[in-house]
């Protein structure tokens, strides 16, 4: 009998996403998979399109797709596809979005999934091959198994007694990554790599040595880090340098802790050496190991011109993190770290979660004024997720700490592709003992205002309050306070951002897996990312901008009373370069001539951080302000669909999320000399 293998870590597909990784994961299986059963026919797939027509011509003898919980109804909708083509099929999905401590769950899964046969917990490789030799064994008839004989990452379900069938005692050996062939050097990555969409990911180590209480990684790989061969990792990297057709040309790491380990930092050099004689890659997603050191920083050196460097903390509160089971550096260690990035050019951000058990509004704001105020390039603030895997998903966790939560839509995973009429949900937490529903709205606003003054519009702002030994997390703060003296327009956008903060927030009731076609056109409106959709409507309102900049201007004594009387002036002259150079739609201009007194250039590029006020010039100069040239034709073309302009224009930022920096909000400034000799 021939047999036929299905194997896809599937996407959301559209136009403007050029940041999605190869399908890496379900490659190794499939390789691997060949080195068990040759006879077996492999194809891969990413672009679900593109299997369900594949399916369509020629049904599978076994589907297998990689299961997270952004491709959980894609993922469903897929498989009910190959199902209806061949009753016979089956089909196994694999990954970390699994709770293998609560058998109610499992077979709750199973139950309101009657198209999975099969589900694997943990590496797939072996697991995987395993079961494909042993329906081979019994003519492909699941009901024959030995299930004596599963490992314990295998799980099924019998649908007769509702019962979920696992051998708890099974066998289960990692991987050998030595022996595990490389999907790129094999040339089974070929196709992706000539896929613009896709951006090549690697993966030079396997393995989490820590156990934080909301992350899954840990439980997927089990906690020791084992290593793929260092010369191929570096054959790979030239490989994938001289195919990858991704116009960002960028490069995905899939290392739970690059520079762990001492040879990542030949790794970090294989790179930078690509880099620069390749052309590729000129941007790296990666983890750095989560408690800085001294290699880890020589790595980040290595890498500096490519990418920056993640100093996560997630809380800085010390019970937070004892009760997520995460351990930081020292504080004054880290202060002292980010004195050497610094020193060193290597950029930076940290992250920092809130809802984590034990935070409370007033810890985690100042948790973030600290962090902020401690320089990183970069401070990303996300809220707690509930992620099936990870210790904060069971139930345990949740009755210990309180936790609450409901689901929002993921609205980078909403489909646009013709006839998939599915989207995704994230379960996320809105309260828990130590923090209430009605803080956790006070915390969505602070991260609405820190999305704001972190993004490329308010970078002038966020170095002078640096050089006055201020910072935008603070002013965040002091605004919220400040509800009183808000103008008119300013109090109606957050209050507008606080109902749809409540309104997005859905139960588990209300959760489709499949819309109409008509809901589809408008799905993505239905649905927004909140901060970037109050952003575009604060730049769709020339009323709102004008009198968001009076209300800073004329307020800065009063939201910084420990500012000095010197550094006011230079501030304001800040906060006038970051309102001019925010896009305002509503008379939008490509381009625009503005004159300075100050030699900005110079003073943004200062390494010691000096005040404004230091650049005066005697005479003006020229300034070029200028919009990314494809927003006019792009945002021209969604108003001709009858949108309004808030809506095109969230929907063209929604579009360029990615690695293409602010560029639908903030003009690139040049000056304008320079800018006639380019052009010219």
């Amino acid at each position: 009998m021939s047999i036929t293998v299905y194997l896809g870590d599937l996407g959301y597909y559209n136009d403007y996403n050029f940041n999605q990784p190869t399908p890496l994961n379900v490659a190794y299986v499939g390789r691997y998979l060949k080195t068990r059963v040759p006879e077996a026919r492999v194809e891969l797939f990413k672009h679900p399109l593109q299997l369900l027509q594949r399916i369509n011509d020629a049904p599978p003898t076994i589907i297998g797709l990689s299961h997270y919980q952004w491709t959980s109804n894609l993922n469903l909708k897929v498989i009910e596809a190959a199902k209806a083509a061949n009753p016979a099929t089956i089909s196994v999905l694999g990954g970390p979005h699994w709770d293998a401590t609560n058998r109610e769950w499992m077979a709750d899964f199973f139950a309101a999934r009657p198209q999975i046969d099969f589900h694997i917990d943990r590496e797939g490789e072996a697991t995987f091959a395993d079961l494909v030799e042993s329906l081979i064994a019994v003519d492909f008839d699941p009901a024959k198994l030995n299930i004596d004989a599963w490992p314990c990452t295998l799980f099924a379900y019998d649908r007769d007694s509702g019962i979920v069938l696992h051998n708890s005692v099974g066998a289960f050996d990692r991987m050998d990554l030595t022996q595990l062939p490389s999907p790129y050097l094999d040339g089974w990555m070929d196709k992706f790599l000539e896929d613009p969409h896709l951006a090549p990911i690697l993966e030079t180590n396997r393995g989490c040595p820590y156990s934080c209480s909301f992350c899954a990684w840990g439980n997927a790989t089990q906690s020791k880090v084992r290593q793929f061969p260092v010369e191929v990792v570096v054959e790979e990297i030239r490989y994938v340098a001289t195919r990858s057709k991704n116009p960002h040309k960028l490069l995905y790491l899939a290392d739970a802790n690059f520079g762990i380990l001492k040879r990542d930092e030949d790794i970090a050099r294989a790179i930078a050496d690509s880099s620069v004689n390749l052309g590729f890659p000129k941007q790296t997603y990666v983890y750095f190991a989560k408690n800085t050191n001294e290699r880890v920083i020589r790595v980040a050196e290595l890498m500096k011109t490519v990418t920056s460097m993640s100093m996560s903390k997630q809380s800085v509160n010390d019970d937070v993190l004892a009760n997520i089971k995460r351990s930081n550096i020292p504080h004054e260690q880290y202060d002292d770290l980010m004195r050497e990035c610094e020193k060193r050019g290597i950029q930076t951000f940290s992250e920092l979660i809130y809802g984590l058990p034990g935070e409370t509004y007033d810890s985690f704001v100042k948790g973030v004024i600290r962090t902020v105020r401690q320089k990183a390039t970069r401070v990303a603030i996300y809220p707690l997720l509930l992620i099936a895997g990870a210790e904060n998903y069971t139930a345990a966790h949740r009755e210990m700490f309180g936790i609450q939560s409901k689901y929002r839509v993921f609205p980078r995973f909403i489909s646009t592709m013709e006839g998939l009429r599915t989207l995704e949900y994230e379960e996320v937490t809105i309260a828990n003992d130590a923090l209430s529903f009605e803080d956790w709205l006070r915390i969505r606003e602070f991260h609405f205002l820190i999305n704001l003054f972190a993004s490329e519009v308010f970078s002038d702002l966020k170095l002078e309050l640096e050089a006055h030994d201020l910072d935008y997390a603070t002013l965040a703060t002091r605004i919220l306070e400040d509800k009183p003296a808000w103008p008119a327009t300013w109090t109606a956008l957050l209050e507008r951002f606080r109902r749809a903060a409540v309104e997005e927030l859905l139960e588990p009731e209300d959760l489709r897996v499949e819309y109409d076609a008509d809901e589809m056109d408008e799905i993505e409106l239905k649905f927004p990312a909140q901060n970037y959709y109050y952003y575009a409507a604060l730049a769709c309102s020339r009323k709102t901008v004008t009198e968001l900049h009076n209300y800073l201007g004329d307020g800065l004594a009063r939201l910084f009373p420990e500012a000095t009387e010197g550094a006011l002036p230079s501030v304001r002259g800040a906060l006038s370069l970051c309102f001019d150079r925010m896009i305002c739609y509503e008379d939008f201009e490509p381009r625009k001539d503005v004159a300075y007194s100050a030699d900005l250039d110079a003073w943004t590029s200062d390494a010691e951080g000096n005040s404004l006020a230091a650049y005066r010039l005697e005479q003006p100069r020229a300034y070029l302000l200028s919009a990314e040239e494809s927003l006019r034709p792009r945002l021209d073309e969604l108003l001709s669909r009858g949108l309004s302009l808030t809506d095109a224009v969230y929907k063209l930022r929604n579009g360029y999320i990615g690695y293409r920096g602010d560029v639908v909000f903030a003009y690139w400034r040049t000056v304008l000399e320079h800018a006639k000799a380019i052009v010219a």
